[in-house]
């Protein structure tokens, strides 16, 4: 059995240079952000470590598929503690609204000292936490499972997946339901069973303007049980075009003429 190691700031992933969510082993690293020539089955690809001789490789084991933390406790003790002027110091450093950022359970974490952003399965359970700190370093609490970034508002006809937990925030302010995805890949099992829970009717897929955003979102496309599209906003991502005043209308008119990619039957 491949033993997989994770990245860290010290050892960053030797592909993308990340020093979070990859993985390394013996003879493969597993990135989650630059596609590679095969897929791993926790959602990012697997790259061969160059220099040494490839093996058949065995059965990419599910990583962190279960927490080892209690993530809803963690963030419940949380915000008891939590001051409302940080959350509305956050906000104005992010040009978002503090509304936003309580959608999404966003809460100060007095151990770490730093932002929590808390990340839930596709039933709205907690099972992880992102960690930002004022430096906007970002990291996870040790134990965390990667998880989805949601709002407690209700569903919608059509569903936006966007990037990073500061993205889905700047979908709820433009008034959309808004499932964030922890990167450009992952997730995806999760993000199809919100949606069939949700009974969305279509998907719209927010992509960054780079190669490794444009193949994440085209395999959670793949994967999807209806209509999609992708479409790149005029901006960095969706937090730069909510700041620099773009609306829902207008980002609702990029949709007109884009052909609908349909599920696999």
């Amino acid at each position: 059995m491949t033993t997989w190691t994770r990245v860290t700031k010290k050892d960053p992933c030797p592909v993308c240079g990340k020093g979070d969510w990859c993985c390394i082993g013996q003879y493969w690293v597993n990135c989650m952000r630059v596609s590679g020539p095969r897929a791993a089955a926790n959602g990012g690809w697997l790259h061969p470590i160059h220099g040494l001789k490839e093996k058949p490789l065995q059965s990419m084991p599910k990583i962190d598929r279960k927490p080892s933390i209690n993530a809803t406790a963690l963030v419940r003790e949380w915000k008891k503690a939590i001051p409302t002027r940080d959350i509305t110091i956050l906000a104005g450093a992010l040009c978002l609204s503090a509304w936003s950022l309580r959608e999404l359970g966003v809460c100060w974490a007095p151990p770490h000292g730093a932002r929590c952003f808390p990340m839930v399965d596709a039933y709205g359970s907690t099972v992880g936490i992102r960690l930002r700190g004022d430096d906007g370093r970002k990291w996870a609490v040790r134990g965390s499972r990667q998880g989805m970034f949601m709002g407690r508002g209700g569903a919608q006809e059509t569903v936006w997946v966007t990037e990073g937990p500061t993205d889905a925030a700047a979908g709820l302010e433009l008034g959309l339901f808004t499932i964030g995805r922890p990167s450009c890949r992952g997730c995806i099992n999760d993000i199809c069973t919100a949606i069939r829970r949700a009974d969305s009717r279509r998907a719209v897929i927010l992509s960054d303007n780079d190669s490794p955003g444009h193949d994440g979102a085209l395999q959670l496309a793949a994967a999807l049980h209806i209509p999609s599209v992708i479409i790149c906003p005029p901006a960095k991502d969706l937090r730069s075009y909510v700041t620099k005043g773009g609306t829902g209308t207008m980002l609702g008119a990029l949709l007109t003429g884009q052909t609908w990619k349909q599920p696999k039957r």
